[in-house]
């Protein structure tokens, strides 16, 4: 059903016409026909300013995660706007007699990679997910070297801004494997 919504639910532009919410955080989503541009403004450095603000980050990891914006033109070849549910984990999932139901959606259109790679970080869906979303939909063929690392650094600033910096272990680790 997921690959299904990604392969129907297209956009020109990437993000939303109205902002909306991730957990208790603001999520802004002006639309672009740029990905790497609205991934930066709108995702990666807006979650940043939140955690310098709250006194989350060090100033280390505040240079490394801007380095590691210079990379993103050459490791992002870009999908076409699919529409995202945006905060896809365990938790947003209900199930009943009738199958599984979605709730607490951070709507926009993005890369439907970005989606995949935040589902792997919290262990969502299992291999047979996995499995049936490519008989929709092929990844990319660095998905899993490049783009999960790099997709999972926005949820992970997202927790250290939610639940503190019990996630900055992770977010370090996401940094040295990309090599920032």
């Amino acid at each position: 059903a997921l690959a299904e919504m990604h392969r129907g639910n297209t956009a020109e532009n990437f993000g939303l016409d109205h902002d909306n919410y991730i957990g208790k955080l603001h999520q802004p989503n002006d639309e672009t026909n740029n990905w790497i541009d609205f991934f930066i403004q709108y995702r990666l450095e807006f979650q940043l300013k939140l955690a310098i603000k709250n006194h989350l980050v060090s100033n280390d990891l505040i240079d490394r995660y801007r380095r590691f914006y210079d990379l993103l033109p050459e490791l992002l070849p870009v999908n076409k706007p699919s529409l995202l549910h945006g905060d896809m984990w365990s938790g947003n999932i209900l199930f009943n007699m009738n199958g599984a139901t979605v709730i607490d959606p951070a709507l926009y259109f993005g890369d439907k990679e970005i989606e995949l790679a935040f589902i792997m970080l919290f262990d969502t869906f299992g291999e047979t997910f996995f499995r049936a979303y490519e008989e929709v939909h092929s990844l990319s063929d660095d998905f899993h070297e490049v783009k999960v690392p790099l997709y999972q650094i926005y949820p992970l600033l997202v927790h250290v801004t939610l639940y503190g910096d019990s996630y900055i272990d992770q977010l370090e680790q996401v940094l040295k494997r990309l090599k920032v």
